[in-house]
C-alpha cells in the first residue's frame, strides 16, 4: 500500500468540496456513451480514498510500503485482534478466575453437598444451623473458649468422666464390667421378635431364622388325611424344615391310640401334614425370614 508518488501531488489534502449528494443516492461510475460522458471521480474522491486507507495502516502502527500489496489485510486483522485482546482483558479467565466487584451466585439448599458456590447467605444459614438455640454469650467460638479457661473445674471434671471410659484394648473380663449381662440381655432382647398370630407362634432372630410353632386338630379319619397349613409369615423360599409331634389322647377303650402323622414344606406359606385318626399334634417350622 502506498499514497500517491509523483510530482504531480501537493503536499497538503486540499479542502473537500461541499457534499452535493446523499448517501443513501450515490452516484456510481460510467464509462460514458449515447450522449453521457464519462465519470471523472474528481480529487476529492481520489484524496478520501487515499486517507481512508492510510488511516488504517496509522491505527495498526504500520508504515505504508510501496513494495508491499497486503498491508490492509494486515492492517485490519492487527486492528481487530487488539480490540478483541483489549475486550478480552475485562474479563475473568475460565481456569481460576478472579471477580472483581460484586458477583452474585445462586444460593444452593443446606444440604447440598457438591462443588457448588458458597454464598454468603449459604454460610450465613450454615453457621446460623450450627450456632441453633445456643445462649448469646456462647454463639462463637472465642466465647466458648473464654467460657472453659474461666471454668477451674472442666479439667477435673472431663478428666473424672474419662476416668469412667475403657481403653479399646481393654482386657476386662465379664465380671469387671458394669451391668454387662443385662446390658448384653436388651440388645438381645431388642433384636430378637416375638408375635402371635391366632395360635401360631413366630420368632424372629437377628440373624435372618425365623421358628413358627402352632397346634393342629385332625377331625377325620379312616383314611389317608392331608391338611394345609397356612403359615401366617410366609418364608423366603420353601426350603424349611418341619416337624411335627403328636399328643397322647386316652380313648373311651381306656387305651392310647397312636396316629401316624407326617409334614412336609408345600410352598413358602403352607405346608402339609398327612395324618390316619382323629386327635392333635404340635407342629414346628424352622427357616429364614430374610
Amino acid at each position: 500500500m502506498y499514497a500517491l508518488d509523483n510530482n504531480s501531488g501537493v503536499v497538503v489534502m486540499p479542502e473537500v468540496k461541499n457534499q452535493q449528494f446523499q448517501p443513501n443516492a450515490p452516484r456510481w461510475f460510467t464509462e460514458g456513451g449515447n450522449g453521457i460522458a464519462p465519470s471523472y471521480p474528481g480529487a476529492d474522491w481520489f484524496n478520501i480514498v487515499q486517507a481512508e486507507l492510510l488511516n488504517i495502516l496509522t491505527d495498526a502502527g504500520m508504515t505504508p510500503d510501496k513494495g508491499q500489496f497486503n498491508q490492509i489485510t494486515q492492517a485490519i486483522r492487527a486492528i481487530v485482534s487488539a480490540s478483541v485482546k483489549t475486550s478480552l482483558n475485562d474479563k475473568a479467565p475460565i481456569a481460576s478466575p478472579i471477580f472483581t466487584g460484586t458477583p452474585k451466585a445462586p444460593t444452593p439448599a443446606q444440604t447440598v453437598n457438591d462443588t457448588t458456590v458458597a454464598t454468603t447467605a449459604y454460610v450465613r444459614a450454615a453457621i446460623a444451623a450450627l450456632v441453633g438455640t445456643a445462649p448469646a454469650t456462647l454463639d462463637t467460638l472465642s466465647e466458648i473458649a473464654n467460657a472453659l479457661a474461666e471454668d477451674k473445674n472442666v479439667k477435673a471434671t472431663l478428666l473424672a468422666e474419662i476416668g469412667k471410659k475403657a481403653n479399646f484394648s481393654h482386657t476386662h473380663t465379664v465380671s469387671q464390667i458394669t451391668d454387662f449381662n443385662q446390658a448384653t440381655s436388651q440388645i438381645i432382647n431388642a433384636a430378637i421378635t416375638y408375635q402371635k398370630i391366632g395360635n401360631v407362634e413366630i420368632r424372629k432372630y437377628p440373624d435372618g431364622t425365623m421358628i413358627q410353632t402352632g397346634l393342629v386338630v385332625f377331625t377325620r379319619e379312616g383314611t389317608t388325611v392331608h391338611t394345609d397349613l397356612v403359615l401366617p409369615i410366609a418364608y423366603v423360599d420353601k426350603e424349611y424344615r418341619c416337624f411335627i409331634t403328636e399328643r397322647y389322647e386316652s380313648r373311651a377303650s381306656g387305651k392310647g391310640q397312636y396316629n401316624w402323622v407326617f409334614m412336609q414344606a408345600k410352598t413358602n406359606t403352607t405346608a402339609t401334614v398327612t395324618s390316619w385318626y382323629l386327635g392333635t399334634a404340635d407342629w414346628m417350622t424352622i427357616g429364614r425370614w430374610k
